[in-house]
């Protein structure tokens, strides 16, 4: 409404300044360039000269003759001349003329001047009604054209409105986002503009309100500071912004962290979890609650290619020193590693594979040649399950296998890292693909007497633990909660590992 009223505004604007100038386009005939004598020329470029500078009194030269200012008046048509010459020749020989002329030319203009102010207070008014009542008193008047082409748009200006009008009642009935927003889109400067702003943002809240539940639990599941900031501005005062405020302080702490995160790990901040499960093998039970720290895990098993060079790096193919000096580190595979005139490589066409044919010894050994660890048990299966991003799935990122792992049902062999889909935190081939070492013995009865605090396994063993399934494995080898074990002199064609470090 507001964009009519400027339209309507200009269109006001512009008829009066074409009055203005309408009217002084009245006021001066064109000069004529008959030969006269030279006082008319004078007086005429006086009178010019002195109606430019909008001098009540005009300016006639002394030396001007009668017939000069009598020929002048003819020209010009203008009152003032008129009561010039009558003033200098009150007896001359065309007073009675020009006493005529000057009559008639005020009625004129007495008569414009009425039309002008009628029309410019028609307009003024804006109404069909006002300019309709000029065109009945001024059936022939100077502006009946402009006057027409101004109903016609007042015509106009009343028919949008209305519409406008028939169309806010409209969507304040349905009272629908979708049909709001719709009107926001077609009347952007409608006089209802605000008002219908004011109820698509309640109606917004309304319905933000409604699904306060939904959008806590999509926050949840994307589980990013920009997603719970945003969940925040849109419930401050819900019934999960204190549960918000917390999650969006870890998210911030577990994105600076990660920040300082070494190559190829993802920051996984520490928590308590269920470990265990009630419907696979004996040695998962009971169910059992667990806390672990904060720590670093790799996104994906070590490589044949990462592992080579580490072989390269410390010289020997034994474990060089300590109470397991001389335990083989790896055996050659044709998956794996290969040694050649001395020199560790990774078979050709494998070298982003995961290492395979490798000792507890030899995953042990890299992860303390570098600075790592063995992941605990307790923390492999806390990582598997997601970690605070859980979402309870029965294999590592998903319920369904083929998304995210290699099992028996779709290869017969290792396969390349990260070439499924990752768990919530971001690891690959936590499910399938290779088992993977951890650091603890294995006791079937663990659970049992598992403690609560970061658990470390039994005291000592005979084997230590492997989880997460490979590609030799059914499906329900490949869940989060299957344990498995070997003795640590075992290098087997699906045994790898993946290293962690502990967050201080």
């Amino acid at each position: 409404m507001k964009l009519l009223k400027v339209q309507l505004f200009c269109f006001v604007l512009f008829i009066i300044i074409a009055v203005g100038c309408n009217s002084g386009a009245d006021k001066v005939s064109e000069n004529k360039t008959d030969d006269v004598e030279t006082s008319h020329n004078e007086a005429k470029s006086d009178v010019m000269n002195t109606e430019k500078e909008d001098t009540a009194k005009f300016h006639i030269p002394e030396t001007i003759t009668e017939d000069s200012l009598f020929m002048l008046i003819n020209e010009v048509n203008l009152p003032e001349v008129m009561e010039a010459y009558l003033e200098k020749f009150p007896d001359g020989k065309y007073k009675d003329t020009v006493t005529i002329i000057l009559k008639k030319a005020k009625e004129e203009l007495a008569k414009k001047q009425l039309d002008d102010d009628a029309f410019i207070a028609a307009i003024n008014d804006s109404s069909i009604v006002a300019v309709e009542a000029y065109l009945n008193n001024f059936a022939d008047g100077t502006h009946k054209d402009e006057a027409l082409a101004f109903i016609e748009f007042l015509k106009k200006f009343e028919q949008e409105k209305l519409e406008q009008t028939i169309a806010f009642n409209e969507v304040r009935q349905s009272n629908v986002v979708a049909a709001y927003e719709q009107y926001l889109k077609k009347y952007p400067k409608s006089e209802f503009r605000k008002m219908v702003q004011e109820l698509l943002r309640k109606k917004q809240g309304e319905e933000l309100k409604s699904l306060e539940d939904v959008n806590w639990k999509k926050a949840l599941e994307k589980s990013t500071v920009a997603v719970v900031e945003e969940f925040l501005s849109n419930y401050p005062d819900g019934k999960y912004t204190a549960k918000a405020k917390i999650e969006l302080a870890l998210l911030k702490k577990e994105k600076a962290r990660q920040t300082k995160a070494p190559p190829s790990m993802i920051y996984v901040s520490g928590g308590t979890f269920v470990m265990g499960s009630t419907s696979g093998r004996d040695d998962e039970r009971p169910l059992h609650e667990v806390s672990v720290h904060d720590f670093y895990i790799a996104k994906h098993e070590v490589t044949n290619s990462q592992y080579a060079t580490f072989l390269n790096s410390y010289g020997a193919d034994q474990i060089k020193n300590g109470k397991h000096t001389g335990q083989e580190l790896v055996y050659e595979d044709k998956w794996g590693v290969k040694k050649e005139n001395g020199k560790w490589y990774s078979q050709t066409g494998y070298e982003n594979y995961p290492v395979i044919n490798v000792t507890w010894h030899g995953a042990y050994e890299y992860c303390h040649f570098y600075g790592y660890q063995l992941p605990t048990e307790a923390e492999w299966e806390y990582a598997s399950r997601g970690g605070r991003k859980t979402r309870e799935y029965k294999y590592s990122g998903s319920n369904l296998l083929e998304m995210i792992a290699w099992y028996q049902g779709n290869s017969i062999s290792t396969r390349m890292i990260a070439r499924k889909m990752p768990n919530e935190l971001g690891l690959f081939d936590m499910s399938g693909n290779v088992w993977e070492w951890c650091s603890c013995f294995y006791g079937r009865d663990y659970y049992v007497r598992s403690p609560k605090e970061n658990p470390t396994g039994p005291a000592d063993g005979m084997t230590c633990v492997l989880r997460g399934g490979s590609f030799f494995e059914k499906p329900k080898l490949q869940r989060v909660a299957v344990r498995d074990f070997s003795f640590p002199i075992i290098g087997n064609y699906n045994y790898g590992f993946r290293p962690i470090k502990l967050y201080k």
